[in-house]
C-alpha cells in the first residue's frame, strides 16, 4: 500500500555484504532493550514467519515525489484515494487495477493520464525498506529453516513494480497479496475462516498456532490463533526479527 515513506537506501546492504553475526550484533547495539519482544515471541521455533508491508516492512507511499513537487496533487490524492476505505479495499481486492484507479483519481488534472501511470510506478519500484538489516534478517530466519512470507494488504502495483524492483523474492520464500488472492486477510468466509491465510496453511500443513505475524495492525491473525508481534515506531520490525533469532537459537 502506498501512505508511508522512509526507509531504506535500495542496494545499500545485502546478506552477502555483511556477516549475519555482526549485523545482529550492530542491530541489538542500537536497540539495548531488545528483550522486550520475548514475551509476546511464542512459540519458540515458529514453522513460519508472515511479514506485512506497508508500516512493517516499509513506509514509503505512492507518488511519493509529489510530496514536495506537487503538493495540491499529493494532498487530492490522499483525500480521493485515501478517505475513501471501500475504493481502497477493493483495490486491495483485486477488483480495480491501477490504470483505473489513476482514472478514477486524475479526473480534472492537467497532467494526463500517462504521466499519472507512470509517476505510480515510479514510486512503486522505488520504495524502501524500513531498515537496511531486514535484507539480512530474513534470509537469516529462512537458513534455519524457518518459512518467511510476506503477508499484505495490497494492490496489483505491488506484484507488478515493487516485488520485482526490490527483489523480494530473493528475501522471503513467498508472497501472500491480497489483489492476487481477491481476499484481505480480515475477511472471512460464511464459516469464520480466513481465505487469505486458511488456503496457504491447509497447502503447506502448518497451523495457525505454529505462525507469527509481525503487522501493524494484526488483531485479525489473532483471531485465528496467528501469533501477532505488534510492529510500531517504538517498536519497530528489525529488532523484533532478531529477538526471534535469539529465541529460537536459544530454543
Amino acid at each position: 500500500m502506498g501512505r508511508r515513506s522512509g526507509g531504506e537506501a535500495r542496494g545499500e546492504m545485502h546478506p552477502t555484504d555483511i556477516s549475519v553475526g555482526a549485523h545482529e550484533d550492530s542491530v541489538r547495539a542500537r536497540v539495548p532493550d531488545l528483550v522486550r519482544h520475548a514475551s509476546v515471541l511464542q512459540p519458540r521455533r515458529p514453522k513460519v514467519v508472515f511479514v506485512d508491508w506497508a508500516g512493517t516492512l516499509s513506509h514509503s507511499m505512492f507518488w511519493s515525489r509529489w510530496r514536495e513537487t506537487a503538493p495540491a496533487r499529493w494532498q487530492r490524492v490522499q483525500r480521493r484515494l485515501f478517505g475513501d476505505p471501500t475504493l481502497v479495499r477493493d483495490w486491495m481486492r483485486g477488483r480495480y487495477t491501477a490504470e483505473e484507479i489513476v482514472g478514477l483519481l486524475a479526473t480534472g488534472d492537467d497532467l494526463p493520464l500517462t504521466g499519472w501511470v507512470a509517476e505510480l510506478e515510479r514510486s512503486c519500484c522505488e520504495m524502501q525498506l524500513a531498515d537496511a538489516s531486514i535484507r539480512v534478517l530474513l534470509p537469516a530466519l529462512r537458513s534455519i529453516g524457518v518459512k518467511v512470507v510476506i503477508a499484505t494488504d495490497n494492490m496489483d502495483t505491488f506484484g507488478r513494480w515493487t516485488v520485482p524492483s526490490l527483489g523480494l523474492l530473493e528475501l522471503v520464500d513467498e508472497v501472500l497479496d491480497s489483489s492476487r488472492l481477491g481476499c484481505l486477510k480480515d475477511d472471512r468466509d460464511p464459516s469464520g475462516r480466513s481465505p487469505f491465510f486458511h488456503s496457504w496453511f491447509a497447502a503447506h500443513g502448518i497451523g495457525p498456532a505454529e505462525s507469527v505475524l509481525f503487522d501493524d495492525g494484526g488483531q485479525h491473525a489473532e483471531e485465528l490463533g496467528i501469533i501477532w508481534v505488534p510492529v510500531t515506531s517504538e517498536r519497530p520490525l528489525a529488532p523484533a526479527l532478531a529477538a526471534l533469532l535469539d529465541l529460537i537459537r536459544a530454543g
